[in-house]
């Protein structure tokens, strides 16, 4: 039994869902409205929920604002959907920046869609928590490491499959730590830093002490990839703390599906342009 939460004030658009949901042959979906974000967040954190749903109203930009006030918080620990009319792709992409796992438009929802994005989200959620209690999460950063990374690229490969949409993979090499005076700091420090530059859906994981990969979804512009490696060379090149001297580094980019279509590819061909990056001396990026 999947337990589900849509935040909604419109009664009629709860009963659209319910039926929605009715008649599926295989385990049953439950769903229960509540008002707010506040409300399922509330619910969230007691247990027993598995997915939030969250109707977007007619005045997207607040509703958004107020989902990513809400995940930013981790006040709501169940992964989220977010049902809207006449999505586009700035909102997609402001969805995926507040941290829901997907953006579905009503005017295309259909039974099969719901339910199939709704077990999406379920799965995504459980082979996190599953992945991270096999200590797949690195200690001194909080990152992901190589196996979570892969696993959570393969889904996204498929959801980029399922909905059309476009991703990227940057790899990272640090360039320069063998000279620092304390390597394991500044590579903490540098991991760190190219963290805090990412938006909560995206992923990055350290593959090395000198090599980070990141991933970047619903990001549909090269100009939108461009300017998220120039941001990531500028910040990395700033100086470490307490005059632990400067670094340098190389991004490799590698885009689906216009380039690599699976995830072998994409790690692959970013992995390449990453190389190519280091042979003009780093602080640049390549595509592949």
């Amino acid at each position: 039994m999947i337990h589900a939460l849509f935040v909604t004030r419109d009664s009629n658009r709860h009963q659209v869902i319910d039926g929605l949901l009715e008649g599926d042959g295989r385990e049953a979906i439950t769903i229960h409205q509540v008002a707010d974000l506040a409300a399922a967040a509330e619910a969230s954190s007691a247990g027993g929920v598995d997915v939030v749903l969250y109707e977007v109203s007619a005045q997207p930009s607040t509703d958004i604002e107020a989902l990513t006030s809400a995940m930013s918080d981790v006040t709501l620990e169940a992964p989220v959907l977010v049902l809207m009319d006449h999505a586009d792709k700035e909102q997609e992409r402001l969805v995926a920046e507040a941290g829901a796992v997907d953006a579905l438009p009503w005017d295309a929802l259909t039974p099969a869609l719901l339910q199939r994005a709704i077990r999406y989200s379920v799965d995504k959620r459980n082979t996190e928590r599953q992945l991270a209690d096999l200590v797949l999460i690195d200690s001194e950063t909080g990152l992901a490491r190589p196996p979570l990374f892969w696993e959570i690229l393969s889904l996204a490969v498929k959801r980029a499959k399922r909905n059309q949409d476009y991703l990227a993979v940057l790899t990272v090499k640090l360039i320069g730590l063998a000279t620092m005076g304390n390597p394991g700091a500044a590579a903490r420090e540098s991991a760190m830093r190219l963290a805090g530059l990412l938006r909560a859906s995206d992923t990055v994981a350290r593959f090395d002490i000198d090599q980070l990969s990141v991933l970047v979804e619903s990001m549909p512009r090269v100009e939108d990839i461009q300017t998220v490696a120039e941001k990531i060379v500028a910040r990395l090149s700033e100086p470490q703390p307490d005059g632990g001297g400067t670094l340098s580094s190389a991004v490799g980019i590698a885009l689906y599906p216009t380039v690599s279509s699976t995830a072998e590819a994409l790690i692959g061909d970013a992995t390449v342009a990453m190389h190519l990056a280091i042979e003009q001396g780093g602080d640049t990026f390549k595509f592949a």
